[in-house]
């Protein structure tokens, strides 16, 4: 493999600088112009093969891209969130493929989260609760809070990979309070023929 040319800036003058990357991953570079002495430190990415280090073109349609750089198509996935990884993003830590997000959280102590794979429907928990409110009106004030509480607790839980319309909600809040009136109504009339 050949050693590739790289190119820097100097940090003191801004003078082009250019050395030969060779297999050591600290490089001081010598500014001809103002003399000062600019060290560089390669990442062990860097000496991968060439192919590694760059990412390939999308062949067709059907391939996936890089959750990272849609330009690029994916080869692997992360194990932690369910990312799909070009190779430039996939790093490989304790028997894991993990994406660099969640790296940085597995070294920053923080929580990893997990790929979730189903979501709780609570709009549609909702609205089947004020059609069943709606049909056995009797027990309104039992269903009417809970679908209430589905209504107003999940408006803004994420319903899905998929976004989903509010409306489920909106029209289980009208049904309840048609149930709720329908119950209402039928107390009264009861209570007036007494």
């Amino acid at each position: 493999m050949e050693h590739p040319d790289l190119s820097f800036r100097c940090a003191a003058c801004k003078t082009q600088l250019s050395a030969t990357a060779e297999y050591a991953q600290e490089l001081v570079l010598t500014c001809p112009t103002c003399k000062a002495q600019n060290e560089v430190h390669l990442l062990p990415a860097f000496f991968q093969e060439q192919e590694l280090q760059r990412a390939a073109a999308l062949q067709a349609e059907e391939e996936s891209s890089c959750f990272f750089h849609p330009q690029s198509r994916a080869e692997q996935v992360c194990e932690n969130c369910g990312r799909f990884l070009c190779p430039v993003c996939a790093i490989a830590m304790d028997h894991k493929t993990l994406c660099p997000q969640c790296l940085e959280k597995a070294v920053c102590g923080k929580k990893t989260v997990r790929f979730q794979q189903d979501f709780p429907l609570y709009d549609s928990m909702a609205l089947s609760l004020s059609i069943f409110a709606l049909v056995v009106f009797w027990l309104a004030p039992i269903f009417m809070p809970v679908a209430g509480y589905f209504i107003f607790r999940h408006w803004r839980t994420p319903h899905g990979i998929l976004p989903r319309r509010r409306w489920r909600f909106v029209l289980a809040g009208i049904f309840s309070l048609l149930s709720i009136a329908l119950f209402l109504l039928v107390l009264f009339a009861l209570i007036m023929d007494f």
